[in-house]
């Protein structure tokens, strides 16, 4: 006797969630924060908590490309830094 098929999920219980459980959206990209951050990443070479800032808003915005840029910059100044490396590679 076959076995009987799965019924399809609802529409109630069918959901997508986004890797940080927001809305499905990406974050709005502050264009503002981004000049003044690079400003102050040019202005403080050696400052890896700009940079790691700057990638946490590109990453929030799904602009990969960007984010790994400073998480790359970020973990040349500290490479012990795990979070860095992390978000790195989930970029």
């Amino acid at each position: 006797m076959p076995t009987p098929a799965a019924p399809a999920p609802s529409a109630q219980t069918a959901t997508t969630t986004t890797p940080m459980g927001g809305s499905g959206q990406p974050a709005v990209l502050d264009e503002s924060r981004v000049r003044a951050l690079t400003a102050a990443a040019e202005e403080r070479p050696q400052d890896v908590a700009v940079r790691v800032e700057l990638a946490n808003l590109y990453f929030d915005a799904e602009r990969f490309a960007d984010a790994i840029k400073w998480y790359e910059q970020a973990l040349a100044l500290d490479p012990k830094n795990v979070n860095v490396s992390t978000d790195l590679a989930v970029s």
